[in-house]
Order: structure tokens, then sequence, then C-alpha cells
């Protein structure tokens, strides 16, 4: 008799003001079998709520949203010890953006334009890892370390700095191709 291993899916939250980016990026996650997206918000109000409703295992955010930016529910899941992985994708990643959210606990950051590849394969690896007080903890059975991509904190002051290819240039529709392709 063949054992089927049930592996359970990175329930993933995503934040963005954006409502077209917001579908992009469901129907992207929706192409990886080990993504669910089980919600998403527009703003960091919502995302709040959303996180304590929904607990998800990784919250992609944005940083600049109305209302709420993704800087302040970064200190409020810190605050709160909420216990979600955040991951940020924002065009906003600039050096001192990057430092501000791995400060304020985001395990990633990304820039929407050039690390999309990356940002999909990061969502899929931190549901292998649990947030704890004192950082990121391996979970049991879980690979003890993830390839870099984009900034990743690693608790200390080892970052790295990963280049890709741009995936979402201005102009290459690549969104849109990928919802005429479902």
């Amino acid at each position: 008799m063949a054992r089927i291993r049930n592996l359970r899916k990175t329930r993933v939250l995503i934040v963005d003001d954006s409502a077209k980016l917001r579908e992009g990026l469901t129907s992207l996650c929706e192409l990886h079998s080990e993504l669910e997206v089980i919600g998403t918000a527009g703003d960091g109000v919502e995302a709040l709520e959303a996180i304590r409703n929904l607990k998800p295992d990784v919250v992609s955010l944005d940083i600049r949203m109305p209302g709420m930016s993704g800087i302040e529910v970064l200190r409020a899941i810190q605050r709160d010890r909420l216990t979600c992985t955040p991951i940020v994708l924002s065009g906003m990643a600039d050096e001192i953006f990057r430092k501000k959210c791995l400060k304020l606990g985001a395990r990633y950051v990304f820039d929407k334009s050039t690390e999309l590849e990356k940002y999909l394969r990061a969502l899929g690896r931190s549901h292998k890892t649990r947030r704890t007080s004192r950082g990121v903890r391996p979970s049991p059975g879980a690979a003890a370390s993830v390839p870099p991509t984009g900034v990743r904190s690693t608790g200390a002051a080892s970052q790295a700095r990963v280049e890709v290819r741009p995936l979402l240039r201005p102009g290459t529709g690549a969104l849109r191709k990928i919802k005429r392709n479902k």
C-alpha cells in the first residue's frame, strides 16, 4: 500500500492597496500547489483584522497604503506577537525601507518590479519556519536554511541581496498574461 503524504499548504494573506495587483498575485499563487490564498486586504486596518481572524502562515505586505501603512502593520504584528510571517512586496524597496522592514520583523523584503519570482519561492518556503519572540526557528522536520532571496532577515546582521531579472517591468503585462491563461 502506497503512503500518501499530506502536505499542508502555506496559507497566504495578500495585502496591497491595488485591487489589480491583489488579483494578479492571487492568480500567481494559485499556479503553485503549495500555496493557498486565504484572503486579501486593501489596507493596514483590514490586514490586521484578517491576520487575527484568518491566522495566515504568511502575510504578503505592501508598504505604501492608505490609512495604515505596511510599516505600521509590521509594528502591530511585532507588538501584538501575532504568529504570521510577514513578507514585504513593495515598490518602495530601497535600502532604507528594506532595513526598516527587516528590523520590524519582516522575513523578506522584495521589490514588486524586479523580484516577483523570488517572492513566490519565499512564500512557499516560509511555512517551514516558525516565528518566535526570539527570532525565526526551523519547524520540526523543515529544512534549516532557506536559500537567499531578495533581502533576507536571518536574525542578526547577516543580509544578502540577490539580483533577479525584472518580471513585472512596466508595459510587459505579465499579470494580464497570467489572467488570460487561466
